[in-house]
């Protein structure tokens, strides 16, 4: 297994774990087929209807993150999916760069930033992520 998928699983399996900081509402993150209708999905044993849209299928790539996210929540969205790709200008990549090359055994610090920010800010919004890991 590619060392970048350890760590996203990792981190993904810690998130869940932990609990709601003190003074914070607990929120479940996880999502299954909805017992009454099976066409929709449910949430806290709920039906819910998934709901989302972004300027970017990478969004933990972009300088506007907070606001692209409050613009989803403000018009009903509760789910995004994000590529974990570096694909356009201006995104950075999963490994350092060294000279023209990358070190496929060294960490791009500020890519996992970003990601653990997107993480963060969605999850204070209730916003279902579906993570795609691209190679």
């Amino acid at each position: 297994m590619r060392p970048g998928i350890v760590v996203v699983c990792l981190c993904l399996a810690a998130m869940a774990a932990g609990g709601p900081a003190k003074g914070e509402r607990a929120v479940s993150y996880g999502i299954d087929v909805c017992a009454e209708n099976p066409s929709y999905w449910a949430r806290d044993g709920r039906p819910v209807l998934l709901l989302g849209g972004s300027v970017e299928d990478n969004l933990f790539q972009i300088r506007d993150l907070e606001r692209e996210l409050d613009t989803l929540t403000a018009v009903g969205g509760n789910y995004l999916r994000c590529t974990m790709s570096s694909r356009d200008e201006g995104n950075v990549w999963p490994f350092a760069r060294r000279g023209d090359k990358y070190d496929l055994d060294a960490w791009n610090p500020e890519y996992w930033r970003r990601f653990e920010t997107f993480l963060r800010e969605t999850a204070k919004r209730a916003i279902v992520v579906q993570i795609e890991v691209w190679a």
